[in-house]
């Protein structure tokens, strides 16, 4: 599970050409956006987002983009029971953000990131290039605690995650077109746990968990994918003995994913249900599993999502979330805000204000509180060496 939990971290590394230009390459992007919303959302609190639970745990292979979306997105809520509320919802917020928010990396330097409040580090984050390859490693303050993110061409090639704290080490590398091995290493468990992922025309069709003992290694657990004209069909878990554990079931119409289920044992754990606009963007999704029950109900200007309304049905109150966007739409202004189920009124929580340098790169985030009193600005100091 904690393996699950680091690589999940990798969302949308999807295939997108990384050249030495001074852009970020798309997948970058999208791991950017999560690091930093996941932070700004959690009131810059979080030494590292290593722990952040986020699609993208079978999108590690050389499939293509989008492809193998429908195991990212359910293996990201079975994880995901796990979670805090917080997290879970974070998810959904994610699909808002459309633009990097460091679209400049230099092709020619290594670039540096310190994220401060006042004199007080929060983390580091550091970009730089080697011919065709992009390396993003994000460290917090004590630097004992690092994740770093390697992409060439149109893969990502290496994940490493250390955590001396907790005496945990993670390392997954891609070989070829058809095979990932990850190795990790957890103090308490004192052996590696190493998994390898089989992939056949850039989908992925069979995963192994081994364990060492006595020196060699041994198999524990399997899992089997079935694909459908190039995407997700049905997947199995298998225990050693070759019993079937979990699966999940995909449902499409039009070429779009539009429901899925898991069964935990003979039981029910999991339904999704997805409903899209004329344009093709997912409008509405629905989510039920033992432990969660809620809608999101998206609302667009354009192609680009602007507001998102979550509402669980456990609580007394929706989430509502309001996107405001530049020319180069990126974020200027995003609001928090909680309307009451009985009363219909609308409380403002949090808004954020986002500041950009003359590269198009994030400079700053004015964190407000109720009622719009400054509470915290977050600055980004850039080095390029």
């Amino acid at each position: 599970m904690m393996k699950k939990l680091l690589l999940t971290a990798l969302t949308g590394l999807l295939l997108f050409v990384t050249k030495a230009q001074d852009k970020t390459p798309d997948p970058l992007s999208s791991l950017i956006n999560q690091t930093l919303m996941h932070q700004l959302l959690n009131d810059f609190d979080r030494s590292l987002v290593v722990d952040y639970l986020a699609p993208g745990y079978y999108t590690t292979g050389a499939e293509k983009a989008g492809i193998a979306a429908g195991f990212a997105e359910a293996d990201y809520y079975e994880t995901a029971l796990l979670a805090r509320d917080g997290d879970y919802y974070q998810r959904e917020l994610m699909q808002m953000l459309t633009t990097s928010l460091i679209p400049y990396v230099p092709a020619d330097s290594v670039m540096q990131i310190l994220v401060k409040e006042g004199n007080k580090l929060l983390f580091e984050l550091r970009f730089s290039r080697v011919k065709d390859t992009v390396t993003f490693t994000q460290a917090d303050r004590e630097k004992r605690r690092s994740k770093s993110v390697s992409i060439a061409q149109d893969r990502l090639q290496r994940l490493a995650v250390i955590d001396e704290g907790k005496g945990i080490s993670l390392n997954s590398r891609l070989f070829g077109d058809t095979l990932r091995v990850t190795e990790l290493y957890n103090r308490k468990a004192g052996l590696p746990e190493i998994d390898h992922y089989y992939f056949s025309d850039g989908l992925l069709t069979r995963t192994e968990t081994y364990e060492m003992v006595q020196g060699e290694k041994q198999l524990m657990a399997s899992a089997q994918f079935s694909n459908y004209n190039g995407r997700p069909g049905f997947s199995k878990v298998l225990s050693r003995k070759g019993e079937v554990s979990d699966s999940t079931h995909y449902y499409y119409s039009e070429g779009r994913l539009i429901h899925y289920l898991g069964y935990s044992g003979g039981n029910e754990s999991l339904s999704v249900t997805i409903v899209y606009n004329r344009i093709g963007w997912p409008a509405i999704k629905t989510l039920k599993s033992p432990q969660r029950n809620y809608t999101v109900d998206y609302s667009f200007s354009g192609s680009n999502v602007a507001e998102a309304e979550i509402d669980d049905k456990m609580k007394a109150f929706r989430r509502h979330y309001i996107l405001r966007t530049n020319a180069a739409k990126q974020p200027v202004e995003f609001e928090y805000s909680q309307i009451a189920k009985e009363s219909l009124v609308e409380a403002l929580k949090n808004k954020w204000v986002f500041g950009y340098d003359s590269r198009g790169n994030i400079a700053s985030i004015t964190v407000l509180g109720s009622k719009e009193q400054k509470e915290r600005e977050i600055r980004f100091e850039y080095t390029f060496y």
